[in-house]
Order: C-alpha cells, then structure tokens, then sequence
C-alpha cells in the first residue's frame, strides 16, 4: 500500500453508453479502453449493482464489422445477454489483466 503513490485498480473503464436502441442487446458506446470481441465486461448500474456478459460483435458508424475497438471510438456493440435498465452516461467495465 505505501510502496506506491495509488491503490492499484482492480477493474478498468471500456465504455460509457452514449445511446440505447430498440435491440437490447445492442447499443452504443464510446470506448475508454482497447476492447476486443468475446471479452467479458459488466454493466455498472448507478445503484452499483454488477451485469455480466460478453461482447459478440463490434461494428463501426459506417456498419463495418470490427474486432478491435480503440479508445476514443464510438461503436455499436452486440452484447450476448440483454441487460434491463441500462442508462445513457452509464460504465461497462472489466477486469485488468495482471501486469
């Protein structure tokens, strides 16, 4: 704990909903970190309460399928569960990988 300036984080930030659309399962998102298709992520709701799932398919504002989302992107992403209740400005997160 003393040995650094910070805590290190467990989890990281890799999207915030920019906007819903009539498919559940799909939305749009911009993207905080690099993410990759078949990567799992939870959903934060803003009563903290976690959502699972897996991204199954990324595509770009001109339709094109993606692998890889870059920072800075807006995309919309295919998740493989509908999630009740998600919320403009609101965080997909997921875990770090040990470094």
């Amino acid at each position: 704990l003393y040995n650094s300036s910070r805590v290190d984080q467990r989890y990281e930030p890799v999207a915030v909903v920019r906007e819903t659309t009539t498919d559940p399962k799909e939305i749009i998102v911009e993207i905080r970190n690099a993410l990759h298709t078949a990567e799992q992520i939870e959903y934060m709701h803003p009563s903290i309460e976690l959502d699972a799932t897996i991204v199954v398919s990324m595509r770009n504002q001109k339709g094109i399928t993606i692998e890889r989302a870059n920072p800075g992107d807006r995309i919309f992403m295919t998740l493989a569960d509908s999630i009740p209740g998600i919320q403009t400005n609101s965080i997909f997160r997921r875990k770090k990988l040990i470094q």
